[in-house]
């Protein structure tokens, strides 16, 4: 399973957004935070995590585009062993 799916605090409905770009590969014990930035919209930063035996340190930045998300991507550190 590889799904991204977002909580709104407004009004405590659960979406599975349209995502663009390339998708992260699944992972557990990652870490995101959602901001608002100076126009208004909402991004969300992913990083690290393990995916299979890996941890990674990759980041991931969702991009609010409208009515859907960009994905934009940025890596920052090769895997390494758990």
């Amino acid at each position: 399973m590889n799904d991204t799916i977002i909580l709104s605090l407004d009004d405590l409905h659960w979406s599975c957004p349209f995502i663009s770009g390339q998708v992260p590969s699944a992972r557990y014990n990652h870490a995101s935070c959602a901001f608002k930035t100076v126009n208004g919209d909402w991004d969300i930063i992913i990083q690290g995590g393990i995916e299979h035996q890996y941890c990674t340190m990759e980041m991931y930045r969702l991009v609010e585009t409208g009515k859907c998300l960009l994905l934009r991507t940025q890596k920052i550190r090769n895997q390494r062993k758990c």
